[in-house]
């Protein structure tokens, strides 16, 4: 019998992880700096000469702006008619704004700047974005906006990276006990972890336990280990974990031709 486990951010509650509200939290309140291009630290930065320079702020303007719109557009989702009027149904399968809403915003933002954007819907998006937050963009011209609106989104989605891995970046604690009996019974032939969680908790639970699995990672390069999808073709393994969100040890290597990499 072949078994696919489908994981949510309930599975890492027992180990204390925050919720998806105290991540965004944290983001938008929490103590952090700029400590270079595109790197993000905790605490207040304490040096007078870089503070003046320091994205974080202007960020947190513009993730300000991107949650308002992306908050306001969950409630004028599905007009019907209602009497003489219309009413919203509003979005049927989106919850409240969370930091993965407010990363992809940022994210499209980022590729539209280089090119990669391949939706006509961007940039309608971004012309609205740069009228609200005109107060967090310097730019006298609107195509300079634009730009600085792009190169902000970028940093954005740095700095909210920076934050989820601090935050995620726990150990073990329980809750996951099941998961043992399923990967090691023999009547399940193939056990399929599907997970949305950023967390290495399944990862740290199995290599506890001593239980082989396959994470689309190949064999250890040096202190690294590189992506390779080819791993889960004809795998011997029993266990195979699929991390369709991403996880908080994968990192991108710029200079490289592998562009992910565990560590």
């Amino acid at each position: 019998m072949k078994l696919i486990l489908f994981f949510g951010a309930g599975v890492s509650a027992p180990s204390g992880l925050p919720t998806a509200a105290e991540l965004m939290d944290k983001i938008m309140h929490g103590a952090y700096h700029q400590e270079g291009s595109h790197i993000y630290a905790r605490g207040p930065n304490t040096d007078p000469a870089r503070r003046a320079t320091d994205l974080t702020p202007r960020i947190r303007k513009l993730l300000k702006v991107v949650m308002a719109h992306d908050i306001r557009d969950i409630g004028r989702v599905g007009y019907y008619r209602a009497g003489t009027g219309f009413k919203s149904s509003g979005a049927i399968y989106r919850g409240s704004t969370t930091y993965e809403d407010v990363f992809f915003l940022c994210q499209q933002v980022s590729l539209w700047n280089i090119g990669l954007s391949d939706n006509s819907l961007t940039t309608p998006f971004m012309e609205t974005i740069e009228r609200r937050a005109r107060h967090c963009l310097d730019g006298c011209t609107i195509e300079w906006r634009m730009w600085e609106l792009a190169k902000l989104g970028s940093q954005a989605c740095d700095f909210i990276e920076t934050v989820i891995a601090n935050m995620l970046r726990r150990k073990y604690c329980g809750g996951l006990d099941l998961l043992l009996e399923l990967a090691t019974t023999r009547q399940i032939e193939q056990l399929n972890i599907v997970t949305l969680n950023h967390d290495t908790l399944v990862e740290q639970f199995l290599s506890a336990h001593g239980v082989d699995f396959v994470n689309g990672f190949g064999p250890p390069d040096g202190d690294v280990r590189w992506s390779d999808d080819k791993v889960f073709d004809g795998a011997k393994t029993r266990v195979q974990l699929f991390k369709l969100h991403g996880s908080v040890d994968w990192y991108r290597f710029s200079d490289s031709p592998k562009t992910l990499a565990i560590t």
